[in-house]
């Protein structure tokens, strides 16, 4: 797991309480009534925060604090993924009715160190597609996904492709898999888009109602899965359809299996995009090859971290901050999670 220190860590979950703060979402909590549990969680990342710094200068005399260390990193990442695919819901299904399997998701990934409260399920209406415009340094891998999405270059018996993204953690995959989705092109090339989360908790069950809850809402309180995967087979037969299975860390063939079935009777052409950090899924869904996301370049995160500092992309108007530009993204490693927390810890400092 690539790592970039305390600067990072202390400007993510500063970017975090903020967005919790902000003024948007403390309204939209006080008319769904969660402002109470909002309080609660902000209280909780406030925590967090002012230990960081002291934590860091521990770790290296206590194993407990660089394993909590380690679980932050861990979060920081996993959170950025969530917090794109909460934006993506918002987009792409324009937050039906519950969102509480996204919630709980989020909640989950906090490690029991860091909670000690159950915050009530929050709608998010998030604006991500201007923001998702600006990220332009995975035009070309867009471009290859979206090549893969709409042409079929190899005669194939199945009708289904499954397109798998693979790379390390705060790489990018979703965001990518966000910038296809949304795409215009794919838009009107697919009769029916869906979005699902399945993340480490590969529950079947779950992952299935989440699909059919997005093209068929009467069947929103069914759990029972045959009569759900009869559902889904029903609507996704002969309609070219595109589906995105977001973080998925299961490597059981015969739980993949059962998932797919259903989707096996979509039209030809019809696309199924996997994220995951794991070569073993790739095997496990059968799939003959991955679309590898590879890190960014030094100069790719310069530019990222100059949009989250100043707000454009180069650092032609502020020429004596690009040295020091150059410094903070070598500790980026080339993730691009890690270029926009340490431009966020840039422009916090600009701005005081």
């Amino acid at each position: 797991m690539a790592f970039v220190g305390e600067a990072f860590l202390s400007s993510f979950f500063k970017t975090l309480l903020d967005e919790l703060i902000s003024s948007d979402l403390l309204d939209y909590a006080r008319q769904v009534q969660v402002h109470a549990e909002l309080n609660k969680w902000e209280k909780t990342l406030k925590k967090i925060h002012a230990v960081l710094e002291d934590a860091e200068e521990k770790q290296m005399e206590n194993q407990v604090v660089k394993i909590w260390l380690d679980d932050l990193r861990d979060l920081a990442y996993d959170v950025e993924d969530i917090l794109d695919e909460l934006a993506t819901e918002a987009l792409g299904r324009k937050l039906m009715a519950e969102t509480q399997p996204s919630t709980s998701k989020f909640r989950s990934l906090i490690p029991s160190c860091c909670t000690s409260f159950t915050p009530s399920a929050i709608k998010f209406n998030v604006k991500m597609r201007s923001k998702i415009e600006k990220i332009t340094e995975r035009e070309t891998d867009k471009a290859a996904i979206l090549d893969l999405l709409l042409h079929d270059h190899e005669p194939s018996d199945d009708a289904v492709r499954v397109i798998p993204i693979i790379g390390m953690g705060g790489v990018g995959k979703t965001t990518l898999a966000q910038l296809a989705y949304n795409d215009d092109k794919v838009e009107s090339h697919f009769d029916l888009r869906v979005w699902a989360c399945v993340s480490d908790d590969f529950d079947v069950l779950r992952v299935t109602k989440t699909i059919v809850q997005s093209v068929a809402s009467d069947m929103s309180d069914f759990n029972d899965l045959n009569l759900l995967q009869v559902k889904l087979k029903e609507k996704l037969s002969g309609t070219k359809f595109l589906l995105v299975l977001d973080d998925v860390w299961n490597q059981n063939c015969d739980k993949w299996d059962t998932l797919y079935a259903p989707m096996r009777t979509g039209a030809q052409g019809s696309r199924v995009i996997v994220t995951t950090r794991n070569q073993g899924v790739v095997s496990a869904i059968g799939a003959s090859s991955a679309y590898p996301l590879k890190e960014l370049s030094n100069d790719e995160c310069l530019s990222l971290l100059a949009q989250q500092a100043l707000g454009t992309r180069n650092f032609h108007n502020h020429p004596h901050l690009r040295v020091v530009g150059e410094e903070i993204v070598k500790k980026c490693k080339g993730l691009p999670l890690a270029a926009k927390g340490l431009g966020r810890n840039v422009a916090h400092k600009t701005e005081s």
